[in-house]
């Protein structure tokens, strides 16, 4: 099973998604997406925007599966025109976030997590609860998608990682029942020493995702990275417990400590030599595929509480459709059981309702694991939750290898970690501060200018409202020609040796880019008020003569 679809993305999210909620403002007429009524007829167009749910990233095989879907939701919608996109994962934030700000997005789009996240904290995104049928499924996929009673994402999809286990290995040390919590895990460790083996294994590589790799331990600390405000924990009394206790485990040689910093293939490390008895970093599928018939599958790990980490595949709908009833009729369909396993057998994840079976026999690893899936945390669902990891990974790295001791390593993650949580605040305070009352001030000029008399005048109004006539798309395609990767800025600045990277992943650039944008509109706008006052202006002279 491809891990992709139910873990992170490779990349970091855009800095110019910190302004799109200033954009998002200029857009979408708000409120909930309703579902149609049975027997209600909808039409027009849509477009889907979905990533490689195959394993491998068979784009071709996604393609024909979407095709298949999408032919049976014309049964039901004949006048529908519903088409699906399958873009590459690779920097599809960075990808959505230049289609939203261009005007150019899809009406309904495939996030995890903390991708919702991020752009629901933007407010680009519609609150489903009228377009979903929420019977039948599990909690753990609604609270995923779910703040303060709003539900902004329509689950498709689950992974759950329970603990995994070497039948073999624990065959070969002496091990009858395998460990169910902190304590049992620890104790074993000189017994799987002393045969050559390791207890577990760990991950401290700044390339993967603390959401599989630390948090799961934190949580079963009784703890959390964030609190309920998305502010950052991190010097938090479990952090701290956690980090001791993989440090500890390190330290003794309960662990292979040097495998610890790298990323490699489980076939390349002590897991594809057969010498670690558990995991708990895994999904059933991904180590069947290395320990075969060995697989054992346990619950997850305790010590004060019980978690593991799982994701949540949903689609969204994003504020700027123009056509959310029938973006509400593709959510509620596709998320019906027969669909959902559809989806399941294609992707090999877990369906999130109960209703809809999932694609595995019975008896084997994945369906042993089944009932875990109410454990089930997506982890931190914060904006800015990667940006965090980024700066906590190197410090737990440092306590796995011995290089710092835990509260020290804590105490400095935390310390890097804050300026990262204020950051998206300073973005937006930054732009309302100082950039809009320079655009108003501007507009304000731009508008009372027209109103004067000179040569070129009647050009310069034409000029003026020429975007009021301008098809939206358009206006889009040139807005991502001018700010993208490729555009006409980012080429200037590097053919003058300054920047040549998109502006939209540039903090800077990005609020220069979409203030550009909130200037043009905010112009129009007062252009057409100043025409307004001037013809009301000139009916009450007239009536006045």
């Amino acid at each position: 099973m491809g891990e992709r679809p139910g873990g992170e993305p490779e990349t970091w999210p855009s800095p110019g998604v910190a302004a799109l909620s200033v954009l998002a403002a200029c857009g979408g007429n708000g409120g909930s997406v309703a579902a149609p009524k049975d027997g209600e007829e909808v039409s027009g167009k849509i477009t889907v925007r979905a990533y490689p749910l195959s394993s491998g990233d068979d784009e071709s095989a996604d393609k024909k599966f979407w095709e298949s879907q999408v032919a049976a939701f014309k049964t039901k919608y004949p006048q529908a025109d519903v088409t699906v996109e399958v873009k590459p994962w690779k920097d599809r934030d960075t990808a959505l976030t230049t289609a939203i700000a261009g005007g150019t997005a899809p009406d309904v789009v495939y996030m995890i997590p903390d991708e919702l996240a991020q752009f629901r904290a933007q407010e680009v995104l519609e609150p489903l609860n009228d377009a979903l049928k929420t019977g039948g499924y599990r909690k753990s996929s609604l609270d995923a998608v779910t703040y303060d009673g709003k539900i902004y994402g329509a689950p498709i999809l689950m992974s759950v990682i329970p603990g995994i286990c070497d039948a073999k290995v624990l065959k070969e040390v002496g091990v009858d029942k395998p460990p169910t919590t902190w304590a049992e895990l620890a104790a074993l460790g000189p017994k799987f020493k002393a045969k050559g083996k390791y207890v577990t294994h760990i991950i401290a590589s700044t390339e993967t995702t603390l959401n599989s790799t630390f948090y799961p331990w934190v949580w079963q600390a009784g703890g959390s990275p964030f609190d309920d405000a998305g502010k950052p924990t991190l010097d938090s009394p479990a952090m701290v417990a956690a980090a001791t206790y993989l440090g500890d485990l390190a330290a003794q040689g309960f662990v292979k400590r040097d495998e610890a910093a790298v990323n490699l293939l489980a076939e390349q490390t002590v897991v594809g030599r057969r010498q670690v008895g558990c995991v708990y970093y895994a999904t059933a599928t991904g180590m069947a595929s290395v320990w075969g018939k060995d697989v054992m599958i346990t619950p997850p790990l305790k010590d004060k509480a019980q978690a593991t980490y799982g994701t949540v595949g949903s689609f969204t709908v994003l504020k700027d459709s123009e056509n959310k009833s029938l973006a509400a009729a593709w959510v509620n369909f596709i998320t019906s059981d027969e669909q959902l396993a559809a989806i399941g057998k294609f992707s090999n994840y877990y369906p999130p309702k109960e209703g809809a079976p999932a694609p595995f026999a019975a008896g084997s690893p994945e369906a042993q694991a089944e009932p875990y899936l109410a454990m089930v945390n997506v982890g931190p669902r914060v904006a800015h939750s990667r940006e965090v990891q980024a700066v906590l990974a190197p410090e737990l790295q440092a306590v796995v290898l011995g290089k710092k001791t835990a509260e020290k390593a804590i105490r400095d993650g935390a310390k890097a970690a804050e300026p990262v949580f204020w950051h998206s605040l300073r973005v937006t305070l930054v732009y309302t501060v100082v950039t809009v009352p320079v655009l108003v001030a501007l507009a304000v000029g731009m508008a009372l200018l027209v109103r004067r008399s000179f040569r070129g005048i009647r050009f310069f109004r034409a000029a003026f409202f020429l975007p009021v006539i301008t098809s939206l798309v358009l206006a889009g395609v040139v807005f991502i020609w001018i700010f993208g990767t490729d555009g006409a800025a980012p080429r200037l600045l590097g053919g003058l040796g300054l920047y040549d990277g998109s502006w939209l992943t540039n903090d800077v650039l990005a609020i220069v880019a979409i203030a550009a944008g909130y200037a043009s509109a905010i112009a129009l706008a007062l252009f057409v008020l100043v025409l307004v006052i001037t013809l009301l202006q000139r009916l009450v002279l007239d009536r006045e003569d």
